[in-house]
């Protein structure tokens, strides 16, 4: 079973020559990836053809899910990118959270280079169940968003004594 199946990993590995990237690759997650958490992790990398990648956006339609910077070290590319100064903090890894993505779904991934250009990186399709509806009795999800250092740890003490 499991709360999240991704069933489609899209990554063009061909890339044309006009195109901002020289390679890339979706490592994880992998086809037929089921989880029992609603969230996913993603990891890979991209070179860019003639500037550095900094981030990987990820995008449920329109909106921007979570933005990461590509820059975790792969001393790997090195040897597979000779001469291309940037291929050695290609990498990147983020946690994609998908409470707010709703039943079959498509994640559009974005990379953002150098200068304001933007590569498409690929898509991952897949199917998230809902979250169950609580028990009578059993207490209701509470989810907390602050901005830091605006006494939230506080907060949370308080709500933790409403038991």
């Amino acid at each position: 079973m499991g709360i999240t199946h991704i069933h489609t990993v899209l990554n063009p590995r061909s890339h044309a020559d006009g195109d901002w990237l020289l390679d890339s690759n979706i490592e994880t997650p992998t086809v037929n990836l089921r989880s029992d958490v609603y969230q996913l992790e993603l990891a890979g990398w991209a070179v860019g053809r003639s500037s550095r990648v900094l981030a990987l956006e990820v995008y449920y339609g329109s909106y921007c899910l979570t933005s990461t910077p590509v820059d975790r070290d792969r001393p790997d590319l090195v040897t597979a990118f000779p001469g291309i100064d940037w291929a050695h903090e290609a990498g990147f890894r983020t946690t994609v959270n998908l409470l707010g993505v709703v039943g079959e779904f498509e994640l559009r991934l974005s990379l953002l280079l150098e200068g304001g250009a933007r590569s498409p990186l690929g898509q991952l399709r897949g199917r998230r169940e809902n979250l169950p509806a609580p028990q009578p009795g059993e207490p209701t999800p509470l989810l907390v968003a602050t901005h830091g250092r605006s006494g939230s740890s506080y907060l949370m003490r308080l709500l933790a004594c409403m038991t």
